[in-house]
């Protein structure tokens, strides 16, 4: 068991290694998934170390920021004021996480005289003992740069510089760019359609993916001519969604792993052990 726990995307884990070897070299006792013993069931350990620790460092970066899994062990944290970000490239926070306050680790290469680690660390011993960090070096998320204004004499054309200026990039135009999928946005897209059991011959279900930003959530409805059932997205993670039942009522709170392929759709329930096999209908 540790007190930190530190989530991150795996893309990312040659900066992360650094911030963990930091963490541990000032005494704390800290956990990432390279810690998962080899044959340890990977989800379950996961679950177990994030529900004992009483801090998670989260490193934001686009990736980070992308994935489900990363988001989720945050929310969590958050939710029981144990939660302390860190931004390992600049990138926006997502949704519900701007408003706090994070450290800056940019360009950071492990030194651990730097204001900013030692910023970290605070912050991680401020959670750990139940009180507000106090802000200091680093504390907001990397922003991207915007030119420099130009030196101008006399305060009234400085000001008019400025708002010119802000003007022209608020009503400029801006390239449009359309961000690469993730990979938990593929597998969610896969999802969606229509399923029928064994060939689309007897019952079809309809599968549909619902974004909730005001509940923090995504949610797989399953839609049958008699039968409805909702479940909160638990974890995206190499092809498998994790649900966990809302309705109907006698099945809320099981488990259902959803494996989405082109042809077909694995469905393992985790309470009666049943395995199902839907095929894709037109």
């Amino acid at each position: 068991m540790a007190d930190v726990f530190v989530s991150y995307k795996r893309e990312d884990e040659p900066a992360v290694a650094r911030l963990v070897k930091a963490l541990r070299g000032d005494g704390l006792t800290v956990w990432w998934d390279r810690d998962i013993p080899t044959g340890a069931p990977w989800e379950e350990t996961i679950e177990k170390e994030h529900g004992l620790a009483r801090c998670l460092v989260v490193c934001w970066s686009k990736a980070a920021v992308a994935s489900e899994n990363v988001k989720a062990e945050a929310r969590k944290a958050r939710g029981k004021n144990q939660l302390v970000q860190t931004f390992i490239e600049p990138c926006e926070p997502p949704m519900f996480f701007g408003e706090r306050q994070g450290i800056d680790l940019t360009g950071w290469t492990g030194r651990a005289d730097d204001p900013r680690i030692k910023a970290v660390i605070a912050g991680v011993r401020a959670t750990l003992e139940g009180r507000e960090a106090e802000a200091g070096v680093g504390m907001a998320a990397p922003k991207s740069r915007t030119p420099p204004l130009p030196m101008l004499i006399g305060g009234g054309v400085a000001l008019l510089a400025v708002v010119a200026v802000g003007v022209w990039f608020a009503t400029r135009p801006t390239p449009e760019t359309t961000p690469e999928p993730s990979a938990e946005d593929i597998t969610l897209a896969a999802l969606e359609g229509r399923w029928g059991t064994p060939t689309c011959a007897d019952s079809v279900y309809t599968y549909s993916v619902v974004r909730d930003p005001s509940a923090e959530q995504i949610r797989v409805v399953s839609q049958g001519s008699d039968t409805r059932y909702e479940g909160r997205v638990i974890s995206v993670t190499d092809g498998l969604v994790l649900t966990e039942a809302l309705t109907p009522e006698e099945d809320r709170g099981n488990v259902v792993e959803l494996r989405p392929e082109p042809t077909q759709l694995v469905i393992q329930d985790r309470r009666s052990e049943v395995r199902l096999v839907m095929a894709k209908c037109p």
